[in-house]
């Protein structure tokens, strides 16, 4: 039989584990993972370890318990595999929540699709889904469409991802998209943001002659390039040419501003952001930046 049909076998070996899995909980007087209200579909390539699988799994379970589908990617040619588990966490001295925990491994390219519908016969019904992405190559853009399509949105962390078309694919295919990288961000639009409210700086938008974001070497590109996309919408700025070490943007009033990446050695991805001002400006520069694990703003 193909590898893209689910197959009576496949229902019967999930059908019996969670059965089992639930009526093993029965008598324990807290939260079952067969009560829980929402879906993940958590996939996960082969190059993350078992170890780093756990950990992932039991984060997700203490913050949203859920029931689990965890998708594991393999291009070995072994028919798909089942196991059905529980992970379960205190909240309070006398509650548990649990989240069953079903994983497919062995899914190469050719049984995404199977795999797709067996997840779907296996959801809680009418509970939101979402699909979570550990980690995926530009190779699967498209093979995981059926996957992806399952949910309600889709949950990753650009920095793990290196090609920057798997961000872009995600948005046209799924109709919320939430980017981890993007939360952690927040203290640095919300201080760039307060700095900019000073009445000086607020004065001196339009005398902005050029944007320096430093990113550490050997780190991921992405928070530079998100906070620097959301400096130039912030600024009503529109980037028209490439340049060396970043893009020459323009404004609506057609002055040229340059917006400059600038790596240096750093424990950080993010180290600091410059905005320069021409000598008409009440200041001359501002400098947003990471000390000692804090953000600071220096206005000059």
């Amino acid at each position: 039989m193909p590898d893209n049909y689910v197959t009576i076998k496949d229902i019967e070996s999930l059908e019996e584990g969670i059965s089992r899995l639930k009526h093993s909980g029965d008598g324990w007087g807290y939260t079952g993972m067969w009560r829980a209200n929402q879906n993940t579909i958590l996939i996960v390539p082969s190059t993350i370890t078992q170890s780093e699988q756990d950990a992932l799994l039991d984060s997700l379970c203490k913050v949203k318990p859920a029931r689990y589908f965890v998708v594991e990617l393999h291009p070995e040619n072994t028919d798909l595999k089942f196991n059905v588990s529980a992970r379960c966490h205190f909240i309070s001295d006398e509650q548990k929540v649990c989240s069953d925990v079903i994983k497919i491994s062995s899914v190469n390219t050719a049984r995404v699709e199977r795999t797709a519908g067996i997840i779907r016969e296996h959801l809680v019904t009418g509970a939101h889904t979402d699909v979570v992405i550990a980690n995926i190559s530009s190779k699967l853009k498209g093979v995981l469409d059926p996957l992806i399509l399952l949910g309600d949105r889709v949950i990753f962390d650009s920095t793990q991802i290196n090609a920057i078309d798997i961000p872009l694919y995600l948005l046209r295919l799924a109709e919320e998209v939430i980017d981890l990288e993007w939360i952690r961000l927040s203290p640095w639009r919300g201080l760039i943001k307060n700095t900019f409210d000073i009445p000086a700086v607020l004065n001196s938008v339009n005398n902005i002659s050029a944007i320096k974001i430093i990113e550490g070497v050997n780190h991921s590109h992405f928070p530079s390039l998100l906070i620097g996309g959301w400096i130039l919408a912030s600024l009503g700025l529109e980037a028209t040419a490439r340049t060396s070490g970043g893009f020459e943007c323009i404004r609506h009033d057609g002055r040229i501003i340059k917006l400059e990446f600038i790596s240096a050695p750093s424990k950080y991805s993010l180290t600091e952001v410059d905005f320069l001002f021409d000598s008409s400006a009440e200041l001359n520069e501002i400098k947003i930046s990471r000390k000692k694990a804090e953000l600071c703003s220096i206005v000059a």
